[in-house]
């Protein structure tokens, strides 16, 4: 996908987001909460995952 396609598939999920309920929008918006706290999770056991290879 180049990167005009990924501009323009943005810009449609932010306007079909925009016309959402609101009681919607907040599901969404603690979903992408929790997995944003999962990535981080994830990055700060790196290190101790890589360590316990060792």
């Amino acid at each position: 996908m180049s990167k005009e396609e990924r501009k323009e598939m943005i810009e449609r999920l932010a306007e079909k987001f925009a016309s959402l309920p609101d009681s919607e929008k907040s599901f969404i918006a603690g979903y992408m909460a929790r997995a944003e706290e999962e990535n981080a999770r994830r990055e700060q056991r790196k290190p101790e995952l890589v360590a316990q290879c060792f």
